[in-house]
């Protein structure tokens, strides 16, 4: 998931048959560290896959709601 509109309406469509049969969705946010274009060495953010599993699970609440933790979703961060 990106948080795209595209992204949310793929989550609400793939949540409805999930409750219907018991299946699980898996919303899947995948990021990379920056690239580094000059000879020095730059230490990477340490809080980048914090950040991007806070954009997640705030994506997944927004779409489906609160309820969502107890439900068919799983995030996973790659």
């Amino acid at each position: 998931m990106d948080g795209s509109a595209v992204s949310r309406l793929a989550l609400r469509w793939a949540v409805d048959p999930a409750r219907l049969t018991g299946a699980a969705v898996e919303a899947v946010t995948a990021w990379t560290y920056p690239t580094i274009t000059a000879w020095a060495r730059t230490a990477a953010d340490p809080q980048i896959d914090r950040s991007a599993q806070k954009a997640l699970a705030r994506t997944v609440e927004e779409v489906v709601g609160p309820a969502a933790a107890g439900g068919p979703i799983r995030g996973e961060l790659t």
